[in-house]
Formats: structure tokens, C-alpha cells, sequence
């Protein structure tokens, strides 16, 4: 009897370790269409890695919570993976990232009444720039010859727009319109967005450098992502989560 009692626990824990070794913990941040808890499936960007996370034959589980946190759980490999980051070299030093998932275009927003000869820096040079304040790759911004407002919200970043505080707002896009959308809508059909982009950031979704199976989450995330990619996926989550983001660059986003 002993015997047969030893041999289940056995199995049911080779059974409980195997499924723990194919669960991955993701995180992601609040950040308009891209996650967020009361969004469909937390958001476009978690929808769209647990579904090639299922493919590669993992289950996952999603929480959203502050950016920083997210970071630091996985850097410590409390959590398996962020849903998206940008890549960059500074990030490279600490995160392995994935198939890249999509394209954020950081380019000046403003009211249709601007005229301007285009998006390009020099174009707007001396007018009046409302930009997140803490927000990333906004050097360029920050370091050029315009009159910077740091603003602590979108949604004052938006109001000092409309209400003609500033000339002009840059941010991600995307994001942007549909917090314009969702909290503005009026004012959806009076804004212009330039061409081109002052700058495109790839996003990817990552896991810790030291993460103990790099190696091969990485070779069945990658594939599962490539064929999801071939298979026009990303045009039904686009229309399942109500936005449109750039995942295959335009000549007019190079300057």
C-alpha cells in the first residue's frame, strides 16, 4: 500500500513540476490600449505573448502593476516576463528580449490649425512643447531649441493642447490617440499627427539575462511569435482591441 501511495505522489509531482516549469508569470504596466486589468485579455500587448506563449506550449497568468515593479520582478526572476520594452543598449545590459512584437512612433502631436513645413525637429524649433514628465526618449526633445513644458499626465499634456498652453505635445502616438479617444473624443478630429516620427522604438517583449531557460523560451516564443506574424494575427487583435500600431516600418518614419 506504501508502495502505491509513493509511486502516485510521484507522478502527480513530476505532473505539478513539469506544469510549473511550463507556466510563465508575465507583468506589463496601465498604458492606454497596450494593458491594463479591465481591458480585454489586460491589453493588447499581454494578449498578444500569451497567445504565442500558448502556441509554444507554456500557460501563462498576467498582472498588471507599476512599470518600475515590473522591471525589477523580473530582472529578479519573480516574474518571468514583461509584456513589452523598448529595446535599447542600456536595457540589453540587463533584459534578453524576444521576437519584437510592434513599433512605437514618438513624433509631435498638435491641433490642424499648426502650420508647419513637417515633424522634423528644426521645423519646430521655438514653439512651446508639452512632453510626460520622467517620460524616456525625450533627449532630443529636451535638448533642442523649444520652450518644454513637463507635464505629470496625458491628460494635462492634452488639456494645456487644446486649451493653446502649448503648441505642440510629442509622445507615443498610439498611445496618445486613444487616450484622446476614450477621455477626448471631440477633439479626436482636430488633431494632427507629424510626419516623420522624431523617433521609433522597437518593442519586444523580455525576460532576465539570467533567466534559467533562456534558451529555449526564447527559440519557442520566437517561432511561435513568426508564425503568428505570417498568419495576418495581428490585424484581428488590432480589430479585437479597437487601435492600430505600426509593426512594419514606412520609408516616411526614417528622417
Amino acid at each position: 500500500m506504501f508502495r502505491v501511495l509513493l509511486i502516485t505522489f510521484l507522478i502527480i509531482s513530476s505532473a505539478f513540476s513539469s506544469n510549473q516549469n511550463n507556466h510563465i508569470k508575465i507583468c506589463h504596466l496601465e498604458w492606454g490600449k497596450h494593458g491594463g486589468e479591465k481591458l480585454p485579455e489586460k491589453g493588447f500587448n499581454p494578449d498578444l505573448v500569451t497567445t504565442a506563449l500558448k502556441i509554444a506550449g507554456y500557460t501563462t497568468s498576467v498582472k498588471i502593476m507599476p512599470w518600475k515593479r515590473c522591471l525589477l520582478h523580473v530582472q529578479k526572476g519573480s516574474y518571468d516576463m514583461v509584456a513589452g520594452l523598448w529595446i535599447d543598449e542600456e536595457k540589453k545590459k540587463k533584459f534578453h528580449f524576444l521576437e519584437s512584437a510592434t513599433y512605437d512612433k514618438i513624433a509631435f502631436m498638435s491641433l490642424k490649425t499648426l502650420k508647419l513645413k513637417s515633424g522634423n525637429l528644426e521645423d519646430f524649433k521655438g514653439k512651446r512643447i508639452g512632453i510626460l514628465s520622467g517620460a524616456g526618449a525625450m533627449d532630443m526633445v529636451k535638448n533642442g531649441d523649444f520652450i518644454i513644458s513637463e507635464l505629470i499626465n496625458d491628460d494635462l499634456m492634452i488639456r494645456h493642447l487644446k486649451a493653446g498652453r502649448v503648441d505642440a505635445i510629442v509622445s507615443n502616438t498610439d498611445h496618445l490617440l486613444s487616450v484622446i479617444e476614450n477621455r477626448f473624443p471631440k477633439l479626436i478630429n482636430k488633431i494632427k499627427i507629424w510626419d516623420p516620427a522624431i523617433q521609433v522604438n522597437i518593442v519586444a517583449p523580455a525576460i532576465s539575462k539570467n533567466h534559467p531557460k533562456k534558451e529555449e523560451l526564447s527559440k519557442r516564443f520566437n517561432k511561435a511569435m513568426r508564425q503568428l506574424k505570417k498568419e495576418g494575427f495581428y490585424e484581428k487583435l488590432f480589430e479585437k482591441h479597437g487601435m492600430k500600431i505600426g509593426y512594419a516600418l514606412d520609408k516616411k518614419d526614417f528622417n
